[in-house]
């Protein structure tokens, strides 16, 4: 394979390429696209799913709830709601970013995520705090309705889930990053959200003359 092929944009200190020991600029920015592509289709698609969780208890709250009273159903619709805001937020960014990077070409792709990886991130936060509320506002719910004799049961239980679902994330990535230090990878498992921009790796510029040089 010549090595040129392998060469993604150019900046003016380092070039980006799709990780990955073989396949042409034109496959690999391919392979980035899809990857990118199908995470903010699956993160749609939960946000949306979650979203009409928040409006199931939203628009039948408990009609005698039995452990704070009203005060507890209002706050439960607050809780919803700005949960319901967040997984709304998080279906309108993934419309227009897959929309966006359909615009971008492939020779500037990888360089173009490299520095709007925040942009492309932010969907994923917004969801865990959507999902993070969605669980306050249910475990609100569910002391309203089946009541508090002791203590709160539901309010103090619900986040652990989210939480747990957080730290198999965190986990995940230090198995991830782990994975690279064994096998000579260095920048796997730096990023928690954006586990796609680790198949970015950069190559001094120098690198990128000396493949123009067995181009020649």
């Amino acid at each position: 394979m010549n090595p040129a092929r392998r060469r993604a944009a150019t900046g003016k200190d380092v070039s980006f390429r799709v990780r990955s020991a073989d396949g042409s600029t034109d496959e690999s920015a391919q392979r980035l696209r899809l990857t990118l592509s199908n995470s903010l289709v699956n993160m749609g698609l939960l946000s949306a799913f979650m979203c009409a969780l928040a409006n199931g208890i939203y628009a039948n709250p408990p009609e005698d709830p039995v452990c704070r009273g009203a005060a507890a159903v209002n706050q439960m619709t607050i809780v919803e709601w700005v949960s319901m805001g967040c997984f709304f937020l998080v279906i309108i960014l993934t419309v227009i970013l897959a929309a966006d990077i359909d615009g971008v070409p492939d020779d500037l792709l990888f360089r173009h995520l490299h520095a709007n990886r925040w942009l492309y991130t932010a969907p994923q936060p917004l969801a865990y705090a959507g999902l993070f509320l969605l669980a306050c506002g249910y475990g609100i719910d569910l002391d309203e309705r089946v009541g508090c004799p002791v203590f709160r049961f539901g309010a103090l239980a619900a986040p652990c889930f989210p939480l747990l679902t957080f730290f198999v994330l965190k986990y995940a990535q230090r198995a991830r990053k782990k994975s690279g230090e064994r096998f000579g990878a260095s920048g796997v498992g730096d990023a928690v959200f954006a586990s796609w921009a680790d198949l970015l790796v950069t190559a001094p510029r120098e690198e990128e003359r000396e493949e123009r040089s067995h181009e020649r």
